[in-house]
């Protein structure tokens, strides 16, 4: 998703490494990967900017009452 249809060309260079429902299902843990060298605050700030785009998309994905809160771990990554 974040990948491919992001608006966003940065967020276009995340990459999703692993997603787990935290306890209560009502928030989501997503682990980013995030290119070496970048200011993670900035990678922060992008995410905060398309969290409600996300949510959205997650909600026509999901057949849930409410869409979980999302919880971004950036990781960063070497380039190989």
């Amino acid at each position: 998703l974040v990948e491919r249809e992001s608006r966003d060309e940065g967020l276009q260079e995340l990459s999703v490494l692993g997603v787990h429902v935290l306890p209560g299902a009502s928030h989501v843990a997503v682990a980013l990967g995030v290119p070496r060298g970048g200011e993670l605050a900035s990678w922060r700030a992008k995410l905060e900017r398309a969290r409600g785009w996300l949510r959205t998309e997650i909600a026509r994905a999901i057949h849930r009452r409410r869409t979980p809160e999302l919880v971004f771990e950036l990781i960063e990554q070497s380039a190989e």
